[in-house]
């Protein structure tokens, strides 16, 4: 069984995809080397290649500083105890995944009307729910904030006020242009050494998201 395939497998037994990302995040050293390089591929008519589109990202995880012993102790600390209130979440967590496979269903009629291959395969789908995750995390942190922004917007105020890095905010862009692109046929669908790379990028951002909602909670305090 593969990566993708074992973390496919976890849905409707996890909090997918918040538990599976913070658990890729803290395993994160373990599965790099799993990960690889992402490959390019494409099929015929694909404006762009998925691979390039997330290399970007790939740049901004790999270069970021590395943190101190006492920053990742207590930052593995808290994110675990985020996987302990995510299991007590699980039943609406896993109610917005049926939201998203829908989301799919949906955008599998456009890819059939446009010509482009439909979004079945696993690596497609673990994109999909890794954003998902992303996106659940960056409202709860605008939550926290007490604000009623989303998406890009709010990543903004995140970045104005301090609570994120202007690395975060890039990354944020790169991803979510990555999984626009797929959704609209504008790319080729990833392979999984793709899908593996944009789940550790995934992983980062949301680990980075869930720190910021630590943070305005306790500056509230």
């Amino acid at each position: 069984m593969s990566v993708l395939q074992f973390i496919d497998s976890m849905v409707g037994h996890l909090a997918w995809p918040l538990v599976v990302l913070l658990l890729i995040y803290l395993l994160r050293k373990e599965l790099t080397a799993l990960a690889g390089r992402v490959v390019e591929m494409s099929f015929a008519g694909a404006k762009f290649k998925f691979g390039q589109l997330i290399a970007k990202g790939t740049d901004i995880v790999d270069d970021a500083s590395p943190e101190s012993a006492e920053a990742a102790a207590e930052q593995a600390t808290l994110l675990t105890e985020r996987l302990a209130e995510l299991e007590r979440e699980n039943a609406a967590v896993l109610a917005r995944l049926d939201k998203s496979l829908s989301n799919v269903t949906a955008t599998n009629a456009l890819r059939r009307a446009i010509g482009v291959p439909e979004i079945g395969d696993t690596a497609a789908r673990n994109v999909f729910a890794a954003f998902d995750g992303v996106e659940h995390a960056l409202n709860q942190a605008g939550e926290a904030l007490g604000v009623k922004a989303k998406g890009i917007t709010l990543m903004r105020v995140l970045l104005t006020r301090n609570f994120i890095g202007h690395e975060d905010y890039e990354l944020y862009l790169s991803l979510r242009s990555a999984r626009n692109a797929m959704a609209h046929g504008q790319s080729n669908l990833p392979n999984d050494a793709e899908a593996m790379e944009f789940l550790r990028q995934a992983s980062f951002l949301l680990a980075r998201l869930t720190m910021a909602a630590v943070r305005i909670k306790e500056s509230k305090k």
